[in-house]
């Protein structure tokens, strides 16, 4: 299986998570605030490496203006996403056992922020990234 194949499948178990997650998230406790954590830490990181260092990097070298703004927005989101985690973070506490109230709904805030921020992302991927990637056939020297 070539690393498009994978990335695009890892991309739908991420959609799939993080679907379910944003129905799961009302009744969450705060040992989940962690969970989340670690997803984040698994697989969001590395994703992104992945379509920055490889995707993004091929549309600006074949793309056309649109396509190489497209992935630069994309870029941006990523950022933006990166930061959101970056807060997020920062505000958990040292153990699950010490969050206060107020801690705890700036943690849901940004959780809840940082998943519909990750789903609109993978839409925008599904529906305009991958269309240009196939253009390009982008699958064909993409494995490290």
């Amino acid at each position: 299986m070539d690393k498009f194949t994978l990335e695009s499948l890892k991309h739908g178990v991420i959609f799939e998570w993080l679907t379910t997650f944003k129905g799961a998230m009302n009744s969450m406790e705060s040992a989940d605030f962690w969970k989340f954590k670690n997803f984040l830490d698994d697989y969001i990181y590395d994703h992104f490496q992945f379509e920055e260092s490889k995707w993004f990097h091929m549309i600006r070298q074949k793309g056309n203006s649109e396509e190489i703004a497209f992935a630069r927005e994309l870029e941006l989101q990523h950022e933006q996403i990166l930061n959101l985690i970056s807060s997020y973070n920062e505000s958990l506490p040292e153990n699950a056992g010490e969050c206060g109230l107020l801690q705890q709904e700036k943690l849901l805030n940004l959780r809840d922020k940082i998943v519909h921020e990750l789903l609109e992302h993978a839409q925008n991927e599904d529906l305009e990234l991958f269309p240009i990637l196939k253009k390009y056939q982008f699958s064909i020297n993409v494995i490290d």
